[in-house]
């Protein structure tokens, strides 16, 4: 009997070592995996990347499948050799793709995915430049990650990824990075309606600028947001002033974004001016533009306008066709605050009785118009309960962004797996193995 144990549990210790042996090598081997292509390779794919990152900021407002297609195959590369730096720029690419898209908590995962990935790589170097690189790369990312809370109206949050930007650009002396965040807490202001104190801190800005410089792009930003601003407190000639100087810019620069930008904001001074023929002009102009563009929301914002514009001028019929398009553009792409103007634009034309129409379809826009109003109430706890969101601030304190501990536990986890199901046998064969010793035992008496 003693024998009988010791030859099996000899055997077993065996073949067990050699199970487990085989199956943490498995583990090395399949993480490994990734490596296996030869150095030349991955320098081309990595290559191939590069290159798809730099189509990717040329067609990024212009064609909207090609983007599509480009980023798809970037992170494709990038998952087929591990790299992971590389990754971080694709992460990066589709949240402001997303964004442009008006898809803004989608683009709000990817910045985030991005942040993490990001900080793993951080923690795994020691080497001072490689820290400063992607110190640099985590700024823009935090930038990105506050534009979106600030458009999705999440104004604290914005404030405090805006403020870790600058605690990186700080580190870094980045003096133009630190002017560039400065401008993004000025749009929050003006997103809350602070409109003096946005205005406050475009002029500081501006002020510090060599305006002979026509290669700095944030010199005609500054003045579209100032005449943005002045229009808004109804400063009609001032935000006029700025708004020409800014156009005259984008226009010596050839940037047809920002000069599209400048024509919608002349519709809106001008119509407020009641000068409706150069409103319509303008309006028109920029949307020919944003019609090859497809940026959705501007188009929604440029529809809009015109339906206003011809509301003024009193042709009716053209002001719900295109107060019409706005709200059906918005809708699709879940701008919800564009199409809640549009919605309210149609009921008062309909309402003042300018324009005979359905009953039915009045009732279903008064619905619509509770609903819009209703989501973008419930818009930010509708964010909030997304499992990455809901740890923000900063991923609670940056420790939920480092990844690599997540990786770590993933593969203990598969190792403990693997020895609960190597027990499992062996009891099993333990059980076996008694009852066959049993039953042979019982024959040899009889």
């Amino acid at each position: 009997m003693l024998k009988f144990y010791f030859t099996f549990f000899s055997e077993l210790s065996l073949k067990y070592s050699l199970l487990i042996f085989l199956c943490i090598t498995n583990l090395k081997i399949s993480s490994a995996q990734v490596r296996t292509s030869s150095a030349s390779e991955i320098e081309s794919i990595k290559s191939k990347v590069d290159s798809l990152d730099k189509l990717f900021y040329e067609y990024r407002y212009s064609n909207r499948d090609t983007v599509d297609r480009i980023l798809e195959e970037a992170l494709s590369l990038t998952n087929s050799i591990g790299y992971s730096k590389g990754k971080v720029r694709v992460l990066t690419n589709i949240g402001m793709n997303l964004y442009f898209k008006g898809e803004y908590t989608k683009a709000l995962f990817n910045f985030i995915e991005a942040l993490k990935l990001s900080h793993s790589l951080l923690l795994e170097t020691n080497d001072q430049k490689k820290i400063s690189a992607l110190e640099e790369q985590l700024c823009g990312i935090h930038i990105s990650v506050g534009n979106t809370y600030n458009y999705l109206q999440e104004i604290n949050l914005a404030f405090l990824h805006y403020s870790k930007a600058e605690e990186l650009a700080a580190k870094a002396n980045a003096k133009g990075t630190l002017k560039q965040i400065m401008l993004m807490k000025g749009t929050l202001h003006q997103s809350m309606g602070n409109f003096e104190q946005a205005s406050t801190i475009y002029s500081d800005l501006l002020a510090e600028k060599d305006t002979t410089d026509i290669t700095d792009r944030s010199i005609p930003i500054l003045h579209i947001n100032l005449g943005e601003t002045y229009y808004e407190l109804n400063k009609l000639e001032k935000a006029l002033d700025h708004n020409s100087i800014a156009h005259a810019l984008f226009k010596k620069m050839s940037d047809k974004i920002g000069m599209v930008a400048t024509q919608q904001v002349y519709g809106k001074i001008y119509l407020a001016q009641n000068r409706l023929s150069d409103a319509l002009s303008y309006s028109h102009n920029a949307l020919s533009v944003l019609d090859e563009m497809d940026d959705h929301r501007s188009r929604a914002q440029a529809y809009l306008l015109l339906g206003q514009i011809h509301d003024k001028t009193k042709k009716y019929d053209s002001a719900v066709y295109y107060s019409q398009k706005s709200l059906d553009l918005s809708l699709v792409n879940n701008l919800d605050e564009t199409a809640l103007k549009s919605c309210e634009h149609l009921l008062e034309i309909y309402k003042s009785k300018k324009i005979k129409h359905p009953i039915e379809d009045i009732y279903k826009l008064n619905t619509l118009n509770l609903e819009l109003q209703s989501r973008l109430l419930n818009k930010t706890n509708e964010i909030e309960l997304t499992d990455v969101i809901s740890k923000d601030p900063i991923i609670a304190d940056e420790s939920g962004l480092r990844s690599d501990k997540f990786q770590i536990t993933q593969i203990q986890d598969r190792i403990y797996i693997v020895l609960l199901v190597c027990l499992g046998i062996f009891l099993a064969e333990i059980v076996f193995i008694r009852f066959t010793y049993k039953s042979k035992s019982q024959k040899t008496i009889l």
